[in-house]
């Protein structure tokens, strides 16, 4: 009987991470297809030392993730050039790019994806409204205002948003929703109107981040069980290594049951089924 030790195994996960493909290799080796609808999202990763930054471009249409870095920090100048990777080294072609209403992520896809319309994530925007209006503290007014702005965010239509959005509008010049949080919140829904239908002139399903979460919680799993990488380096060796595990394994309890059963890449068109994904890292 031989029984590997757990730092016999990370050390193994750690030399096979070294060799690992990055994801612009799998793009031009594999050339994978996909939507064109971008999420991008950023999750903490202990290193000694400090903190730093995992950061997520996942195509919604397929879960399949295009790219990945470990970033210092959540900022303009370290987020841009990890956007000019997915944009110059992946080649991908996005149509629409889904981010939570962080003013780096923005500020950064502004300036790498300057064409590409930006959706803000209206689940996002509807946990700062309840975190604004907690509630158990809601009066009735503020209770009818939240179903009213749901309308907003979850409308079936741009036309439907725009007429949700009239009758808020119309209520507070009625004397109505006033005070310092309401206010707040109905500015921020007059300034981000436009980014939180994009994707009906986009014409895609997609209004939140939730896959792109779901993604980084898939690997944020794995993450949880390794209290801390030694140096940088081990981080993104070993990272690599699990973005690669995600993109090969198939699916078991997808919401669409169609996908169960694939992998993203097979989702994405790519036919795995003569690669051996640790072979192939």
């Amino acid at each position: 009987d031989y029984s590997l030790g757990h730092m016999q195994v990370f050390r193994i996960i750690e030399k096979l991470g070294r060799g690992c493909k990055d994801a612009v290799e799998v793009a031009n080796e594999l050339h994978p297809r996909w939507s064109g609808i971008l999420g991008l999202d950023g999750k903490t990763v202990r290193v000694r030392g400090g903190k730093r930054i995992f950061a997520s471009a996942v195509d919604l249409g397929t879960q399949d993730s295009v790219d990945s870095a470990l970033v210092f920090i959540e900022d303009h100048p370290s987020l841009c050039p990890f956007l000019r990777e997915v944009r110059d080294g992946i080649r991908y072609a996005a149509k629409m790019i889904v981010i939570d209403d962080d003013r780096a992520w923005k500020a950064a896809v502004t300036t790498v994806f300057p064409d590409g319309p930006i959706q803000l994530c209206v689940v996002h925007f509807e946990r700062v409204v309840d975190k604004i209006l907690p509630k158990r503290k809601r009066t009735s007014e503020q209770e009818e205002f939240k179903e009213m702005v749901r309308r907003v965010l979850y409308a079936p239509s741009e036309e439907a948003a725009e007429r949700a959005m009239e009758e808020i509008l119309e209520a507070r010049k009625n004397g109505r929703f006033k005070g310092r949080k309401l206010t707040h919140i109905i500015v921020s829904l007059i300034r981000n109107f436009r980014l939180l239908t994009a994707h009906f002139r986009v014409g895609s399903e997609f209004r939140d981040n939730n896959l792109t979460e779901n993604v980084n919680a898939n690997i944020g799993m794995k993450l949880y069980l390794i209290r801390g990488f030694k140096n940088e380096e081990s981080a993104k060796n070993t990272m690599k290594l699990m973005v690669m595990h995600y993109r090969f394994n198939p699916f078991s309890a997808c919401k669409r049951k169609e996908n169960n059963g694939k992998s993203p890449l097979n989702l994405a068109g790519v036919d795995t089924s003569s690669l051996d994904w640790i072979a192939y890292s």
